[in-house]
């Protein structure tokens, strides 16, 4: 058995709600669970701080984009190729690439659950700003925001609700297509 997948129950690892608002009924705090890693070390683990990195091709093309049509706010920028943008407590590093990682750009994909209070918020976002988004089948419904790289954030709305969008959802028979 692979230690890194093993969880050991009654130990505890908070986890923030996705996307930083309230997680209601289903509080993410009740999945904890202590690290493998960590048992030989005595220590249980509080809370770990993750974020995903996107590699893209022209970081500033990038950073217009996740702020300007997404929404996102600028974080921080290094002012060398990686920044940082964040959307309801979401965080999301960006980064250029560079000799060594030229074809990483646009392998991206980051999944992010909601609780049922999150879906209509995020709704608003996407009709608000006129996000086009797609609906492609990943275990489920899932709604696929793509940048210009071809990163992708997918999302599982509450109750596999994709109205009230603004433009609706381009249905898409597989993940990887492109989106014209």
């Amino acid at each position: 058995m692979n230690s890194r997948r093993t969880l050991l129950p009654n130990t505890r690892l908070k986890l923030p709600a996705p996307l930083g608002v309230h997680a209601g009924e289903h509080d993410r705090q009740d999945r904890g669970f202590l690290l493998p890693s960590m048992i030989g070390a005595g220590r249980i683990v509080a809370s770990l701080y993750a974020r995903s990195v996107f590699f893209v091709a022209d970081a500033d093309r990038s950073l217009r984009y996740y702020t300007e049509q997404l929404g996102f706010s600028l974080d921080w920028d290094s002012k060398d190729g990686v920044c940082q943008v964040s959307l309801f407590g979401f965080e999301l590093i960006l980064n250029q690439v560079g000799d060594r990682t030229r074809t990483r750009a646009g392998h991206g994909r980051v999944f992010i659950g909601l609780e049922d209070d999150q879906g209509e918020p995020l709704r608003k976002h996407i009709a608000d700003k006129g996000i086009q988004t797609l609906r492609v089948e990943w275990g489920r419904p899932t709604l696929v925001i793509r940048d210009p790289d071809g990163n992708e954030l997918f999302f599982w709305m509450p109750r596999d609700d994709f109205t009230n969008l603004g433009k609706p959802a381009i249905e898409s028979s597989k993940i990887t297509e492109p989106t014209g």
